[in-house]
């Protein structure tokens, strides 16, 4: 009897182990593998005894206890082939939501007090249509970096500061003309503030924004119920309105981890989503993404890192001809990918310093 019989054999009475079972151990186990490295200078024993004398000197004992342990053998199997031959890959979206959902587990939601700020860090990049002298459309893609500073809660102050970092043409083939070209450039490096004041004590319940993330359930069924309702509301096109829901609470929701897993639940309900194996965010990070293609041009990806499975943005692909834009639907989509990159979030005491000519605007209740 070889290792794979006995280990057949051992577990022969087991039931299988569900999908996040198996998410779950077999995100675990990926981290330990990266965690911990051979050490080169001992004899290295062969592929095939190395990873069943791990398997029973570690990872049984430990799982033996967990629901789904067939699930969780096969796990490891992979797991450690992985990281003999390269990272795992999911091999759907489902799977990779599992991933995501199993790896946000043990990760502390921000707590702020009720006088502090949850600050969040992105880079956004975005096509820019301009007509050309010669009456035809040039596009630019402009790249900028985007923080907010949201209230723990309602009465307080919100900040919105953009810095416009590049703005380049989209095609080298059709450059921008010079006179659009230089009216952009003076904008790069230009700090812009928004400040949001209000009286209200609360915010709306149904609104996206941290104030009132904190009132959202994390039973994965009642999540679904809720985040449905609100996109049932949402002016988008009834065939997208749930992926882009789930997509601005996953953004919004980065400061509690117990919810944005509970998101990933969700959305590996969603029909039509697949998985892109190679996808860059705004930061030029690599990752594995789940995708929803809306039928009319545009996919919408989330991605995620390929080793640790953390959300690290969303992305916007033309795929195809895309219906103009405009009251006379005379301005043409852009043909650059465009998205956002999350890069920090943290809790601070007080907003920064304003720039000279910020802005300010009263939120009426």
């Amino acid at each position: 009897m070889d290792e794979m019989d006995a280990v057949r054999s051992l577990w022969a009475g087991t039931p299988e182990g569900s999908a996040k079972d198996l998410a779950t151990a077999r995100a675990s186990l990926l981290r330990t593998c990266q965690s911990t490295p051979e050490r080169q200078e001992q004899p290295r024993p062969s592929p095939r005894r190395r990873l069943f004398g791990r398997m029973w000197r570690r990872g049984l004992p430990r799982l033996a206890t967990a629901a789904g342990l067939a699930g969780a053998v096969a796990a490891a199997v992979l797991v450690h082939q992985g990281n003999l031959m390269g990272p795992a890959t999911p091999a759907n979206a489902k799977e990779l939501f599992a991933l995501a959902a199993a790896a946000t587990e043990g990760q502390p939601d921000l707590r702020p007090r009720p006088d502090q700020y949850v600050r969040t860090s992105s880079l956004v990049a975005a096509g820019l249509m301009m007509r050309r002298s010669d009456g035809q459309w040039a596009e630019a893609l402009q790249v900028r970096r985007e923080e907010r500073w949201v209230p723990a809660e309602a009465g307080l102050p919100m900040l919105q500061r953009e810095e416009t970092l590049s703005t380049s043409p989209a095609d080298k083939d059709r450059p921008l003309p010079a006179h659009i070209t230089k009216a952009l450039s003076k904008r790069e490096g230009v700090v812009e503030d928004i400040l949001y004041s209000t009286s209200c004590k609360d915010a709306p319940d149904a609104t996206l924004s941290f104030l009132r993330l904190h009132t959202w359930p994390t039973e994965v069924e009642a999540l679904s119920q809720r985040v449905r309702a609100v996109a049932a509301r949402r002016p988008s096109p009834a065939h997208t309105r749930l992926w882009a829901t789930l997509s601005e609470l996953i953004r919004l929701s980065a400061a509690r981890p117990s919810l944005t897993g509970a998101l990933y639940q969700v959305a590996a309900g969603v029909d039509g989503v697949t998985l892109v194996r190679d996808a860059v965010d705004v930061a030029g990070r690599v990752g594995v993404a789940a995708a929803f293609d809306d039928g009319e041009g545009t996919r919408y990806e989330l991605i995620f890192d390929r080793e640790t499975y953390r959300y690290l943005g969303e992305r916007e692909v033309p795929t195809g001809d895309r219906a103009p834009r405009g009251p006379a639907r005379e301005v043409p989509r852009t043909q650059s990918p465009s998205g956002s990159a999350v890069m920090g979030v943290e809790v601070v005491d007080r907003l920064p310093k304003l720039s000279a000519d910020a802005s300010r605007m009263t939120i009426p209740c």
